[in-house]
């Protein structure tokens, strides 16, 4: 008997923790959409809606049968669902139905949101449902960028469960700004007055952001012993580093006589960005204080970042292709 209500109760947790990561992953996508963020930084705060999920959360996972008065549950103002006829804490299913429901209309809302052009999916535009642009490129910087902004000053105020959903949206942003600009890689010009086409300013807003995503991770690492952050901060770094790889390969293979002219002066000029980036990488692993998962995520970062180099300078290195 008491067997079989411990393993009700792991099962019980082990699904609420997994609707409690959906629905966080959904609230995620909800808040980093561009132009959205001040609204729901506004009537919303993050750390209340994390405050809130973590409280039902527990409150799903208790099946101790504790006993609440009425008194004790007002009082506490939280999200303990009270049965007022029996005056004890209502069954764990029923908890996590309601977690469920509340997981659902807010992935719901995420879905919704998320078909605004400036934040649609990577897969979405990769199969041409989003136009893609020069301008939608750099919006989607612009959020990566304000992303790894709140992710620094939330770690700074050690709200680790904060910087790591900030850490999502800046990796969110980061791969559809990678996705559209590869999307633009050998169409034609959009203006009936321009020649130039839109791949190239698209493809060097994409890698000069992923330059500073690699570079603004690095620097978080140093002192950071939070489990969930390090792993943010390495999953960002190393999507940054692959979402560029991807994007290069494709110009690196446009014909130097063809469409590789357009890319060849201005991936010239990125040139520097790859040294700086292996030196950050490098000084990080000599001077900072690391923990080993960190080293060792810097140390495949740092592997990357000069593969990447090389191919860049083979390409490119004599300033005309």
């Amino acid at each position: 008997m008491e067997i079989g209500r411990i393993g009700h109760a792991v099962a019980g947790a082990l699904f609420a923790e997994t609707l409690m990561s959906a629905a966080l992953s959904g609230i995620t996508a909800v808040i980093d959409l561009p132009g959205l963020s001040s609204v729901w930084a506004t009537f919303l705060p993050l750390d209340l809606v994390v405050r809130a999920l973590r409280t039902l959360f527990v409150r799903c996972t208790r099946t101790d049968g504790h006993h609440t008065t009425h008194h004790e549950t007002t009082s506490r103002k939280d999200l303990t669902m009270y049965d007022r006829h029996n005056d004890r804490i209502h069954p764990v299913r029923r908890r996590l139905a309601t977690l469920a429901g509340l997981t659902t209309l807010v992935l719901t809302t995420a879905g919704a949101l998320g078909a605004a052009p400036a934040g649609a999916t990577a897969g979405a535009v990769e199969r041409g449902a989003t136009t893609a642009s020069v301008a939608s490129v750099r919006a989607e910087a612009t959020a990566a960028d304000a992303a790894l902004a709140r992710t620094v000053k939330r770690i700074g105020l050690r709200r680790y469960e904060q910087a790591v959903v900030s850490l999502t949206g800046a990796r969110t942003h980061t791969v559809r700004a990678n996705n559209q600009a590869r999307s633009l890689i050998g169409a034609p010009p959009t203006d009936p007055e321009s020649d130039d086409p839109p791949g190239p300013p698209a493809v060097l807003a994409a890698l000069r952001l992923d330059y500073r995503m690699s570079t603004g991770t690095v620097a978080l690492f140093d002192g950071q012993s939070n489990a969930d952050v390090i792993a943010a901060l390495r999953s960002t770094l190393s999507s940054a580093q692959h979402r560029r790889d991807v994007v290069l390969a494709d110009v690196v293979a446009l014909p130097a006589e063809g469409d590789g002219a357009d890319y060849g002066d201005g991936m010239a000029d990125t040139l520097a960005i790859y040294d700086r980036e292996v030196t950050a990488i490098s000084n990080a692993l000599d001077h900072h204080s690391l923990t080993a998962a960190s080293r060792t995520g810097l140390s495949n970062a740092l592997a990357r970042a000069q593969a990447t180099r090389d191919v860049v300078q083979a390409a490119f290195g004599g300033g005309e292709r």
